[in-house]
């Protein structure tokens, strides 16, 4: 009978042994598990945040580009497009409008006398009259429209788009504007005018001939009393 409850206690005590082993090895290994998971969790965080910090940079440096070639395009003074920038954009523009057959303007217009008030108020207000006639020509055109400044006082419009009587009206309505706009120095009224040169765009003639065009009616407006507009016809 002693021998049974020995026998009996022994497989007692074992069954407990290995279910305590068993414990400690399913313990064991859990923790190995979750030592594990939390390494793989600090390892991929680590990767997410300098994969976010190298794209961050990307951005910051795509930015950075985008913000240089925008200044390579745009006028320091005005802060509209330069003469570079209208003169590709506006080639690439004329050879879509080869495909799909649509009409485009070049405008021309230069600022009457502006060195008589270069000589008489100085630099300073020659300027301020650029700007403040570059943001009212802003104003009034359309958003895709292309304005820059071509050289000194001179500036150029590509409008695309538009009937032959629209792109007059508009530029009658710009030099009007022009006309009104009057800028206040040391208690002196400063008042400008411009003339205007149109040429509309013909696929036989290329972008600078349409420019050279555009370039001879504004000077048929300075001969013919200035602060007038004046189209260019191929045919005369």
């Amino acid at each position: 009978m002693k021998e049974y409850r020995k026998g009996k206690n022994d497989i007692v005590f074992a069954v407990t042994a290995f279910v305590i082993i068993l414990i400690l090895c399913i313990s064991a290994i859990i923790f190995m598990l979750l030592d594990l998971l939390i390494s793989s969790i600090i390892f991929i965080s680590l990767v997410a945040i300098i994969t976010i910090l190298i794209f961050i940079k990307q951005l910051k440096m795509i930015a950075l580009k985008n913000e240089a070639e925008s200044l390579v395009g745009t006028d320091a003074l005005t802060g509209i497009r330069n003469r570079r920038f209208f003169m590709e954009y506006a080639a690439s523009q004329i050879e879509r409008s080869n495909r799909i057959n649509r009409n485009c303007h070049i405008i021309m217009f230069d600022i009457d006398n502006f060195k008589l008030i270069n000589d008489k108020f100085g630099h300073a207000v020659g300027d301020q009259v650029l700007k403040l006639i570059s943001n009212r020509v802003k104003a009034e055109i359309r958003p895709y429209d292309l304005f820059a400044r071509y050289g000194g006082e001179e500036f150029i419009l590509l409008i695309c788009d538009a009937e032959d009587k629209t792109v007059i009206s508009l530029a009658n309505r710009l030099r009007i504007g022009i006309e009104e706009q009057k800028l206040v120095y040391e208690g002196k009224d400063v008042f400008t005018t411009a003339s205007f040169g149109i040429a509309r765009y013909s696929p036989e003639f290329t972008l600078e001939e349409v420019i050279n065009f555009a370039d001879k009616a504004l000077y048929c407006s300075k001969n013919s009393g200035r602060n007038t507009v004046n189209f260019y016809f191929h045919d005369i």
